[in-house]
């Protein structure tokens, strides 16, 4: 997961806010493929010198439960994470902790599709983000091997 937590932040950096959600990262060369895969995972999130950290550290845990986790888990083996929960000095109403206004109705991600390896595409679940975010770091994990 680290590598996956590294494409998802590349080029941010984590505020002392949320340095709960930090993780390891690296440099991993980026395509234009990546960059707008990236894009469209995380377009909900429009404060991403923010909350970036806190919607990628979700998402990394969120993905190994789909059905593309175990693939996942092969090509990103290295998990240096503790388990995503809130940082212990935040209330659970706090909506800065909170995903729901980070995740966009499922139309604004259907342009993934489009990118993804016929393999994986004819695998989706429907209208489900949920799987949809498995599928698309998956294809952003085989881009950036």
């Amino acid at each position: 997961m680290n590598r996956l937590f590294s494409l998802l932040m590349q080029g941010y950096t984590i505020p002392d806010s949320f340095s709960w959600y930090a993780k390891k990262t690296e440099a991993i060369p980026t395509t234009d493929r990546i960059t707008k895969l990236v894009g469209y995972i995380m377009q909900g999130v429009t404060d991403p010198a923010d909350r970036r950290a806190l919607y990628a550290s979700v998402l990394c845990n969120l993905v190994m439960m789909t059905q593309y986790g175990p693939e996942i888990k092969a090509m990103d083996p290295d998990n240096t994470y503790v388990p995503v929960i809130r940082p212990p000095e935040t209330s659970h109403q706090d909506p800065d902790y909170c995903m729901h206004d980070l995740i966009l109705p499922i139309y604004s991600y259907k342009p993934i599709v489009a990118m993804l390896e016929d393999d994986i595409a004819e695998r989706l679940d429907g209208d489900s983000w949920f799987d949809l975010m498995g599928a698309a770091c998956l294809q952003l994990l085989r881009e950036a091997a």
